[in-house]
């Protein structure tokens, strides 16, 4: 079982839906379907340099990712889950052997790692696409955010301070 979060136009997802095809398994994707979602949110790139993510920034619609998936990916492994994470994933009882998070934002980062992170199964993976972003970076460098989550100490994080694709293993 396989969870996109944050679906943008759909590129990703027909990759992915692809590779989980020859796998035999499913891809789950969560995404609003309309953007960023308003934020208040300041980021900084690694490089210091400051980053604001805007109200309806990554815009796919859900209409427009199917479509994407079903010219260049599988859609029939694809099932899709339009809201906000916040809103959607506290019903979700899928329970993955990995995980891809382009969120952006660090609330939504820290939803889905709060939400899939205790669910993982062994094994599993999450990668996060935003490890280009200080705040990600912060997150998942925080001891006592692991411990609330997971119960024990932080996973085996790779990439942190310098690549964009962060792999946190369980």
């Amino acid at each position: 079982m396989i969870i996109e979060a944050g679906a943008g136009s759909g590129s990703s997802t027909a990759k992915l839906s692809l590779a989980t095809r020859v796998i035999g398994g499913q891809l789950y994707v969560f995404d609003s379907f309309r953007g960023i979602p308003e934020n208040d949110e300041q980021h900084y790139l690694l490089d210091g340099r400051p980053l604001k993510f805007v109200r309806g920034a990554f815009k796919g619609r859900l209409a427009a990712v199917k479509k994407r998936v079903a010219a260049y990916g599988a859609p029939e492994v694809c099932h899709y889950t339009k809201g906000l994470l916040a809103d959607t994933l506290p019903s979700c009882e899928l329970i993955p052997n990995l995980c891809l998070l382009d969120v952006d934002l660090i609330s939504s980062t820290q939803t889905c790692l709060e939400h899939f992170g205790p669910k993982m199964k062994p094994g599993g993976v999450i990668f996060s696409q935003d490890g280009h972003l200080r705040a990600t970076i912060d997150l998942l460098e925080d001891e006592a955010f692991w411990s609330g989550i997971l119960k024990q100490g932080k996973p085996n994080i790779t990439g942190l301070e310098s690549h964009k694709l962060i792999e946190i293993r369980f």
